[in-house]
């Protein structure tokens, strides 16, 4: 790279690429055999949310109000 400090436009795409080209290849290559066969996605999109929720919140809690305090 040229420029060894990324402008914040440059770590968005960078994260959109990582995580698209992975989806992408999956969509094109049509794999034979089901990747999450035996779970369904609506029965693990609550369960994310309901683990991922509350510790996002409690990760928030953390670094801005209790570390602050001590």
């Amino acid at each position: 790279m040229m420029n060894s400090a990324d402008c914040p436009t440059c770590k968005v795409i960078r994260t959109y690429l990582i995580l698209a080209i992975p989806v992408l290849a999956v969509l094109f290559l049509e794999p034979a055999e089901p990747i999450f066969g035996a779970y369904s996605l609506l029965k693990i999109a609550p369960w994310t949310v309901a683990i991922g929720l509350p510790a996002l919140i409690a990760w928030k809690y953390y670094h801005e109000i209790y570390k602050k305090k001590r």
